[in-house]
């Protein structure tokens, strides 16, 4: 997913994009994407190692300064960024599991306002459903 421009601790505007399988990686200059070198890959901005050891299936979502992932069979978490960087563990997390393949959060709010964080959950055992929870100003 494509962020906003973020600025780093020394004020620098950052161009990020941030992924995740279980580790969750920020890559820079979204401009310069595929262009990996196996001996010096400099466009890894910040890994932050087994930040959602059960996978994900889904990009996340990002709102006022959070990246919120939906990791297969566990929570769905919000990561804080500061300084263009994802602090490594989670700020918050909701008490009920997404079972496979976890779900894909998105966000509605009214600009930087009134943000509405949503998650799907589909299983066998009910039907598709869709929960919300209120997002932080």
């Amino acid at each position: 997913m494509l962020l906003p421009d973020l600025k780093d601790s020394t004020g620098t505007v950052r161009h990020l994009v941030v992924g995740a399988a279980r580790t969750a990686t920020l890559s820079r200059q979204p401009d310069s994407m595929g262009k990996f070198n196996s001996s010096s890959n400099q466009q890894i901005w910040q890994q932050v190692g087994n930040a959602m050891p059960s996978g994900i299936w889904s990009t996340p979502a990002y709102f006022n300064g959070a990246v919120y992932y939906g990791e297969v069979g566990a929570t769905l978490k919000a990561f804080s960024m500061a300084n263009a960087k994802l602090v490594a563990a989670p700020q918050s997390q909701t008490a009920s599991q997404f079972t496979y393949p976890g779900t894909a959060p998105g966000v509605s709010a009214n600009g930087t306002s009134n943000g509405i964080l949503w998650a799907h959950e589909n299983t066998n055992r009910r039907p598709a459903r869709l929960r919300r929870r209120q997002s932080r100003p």
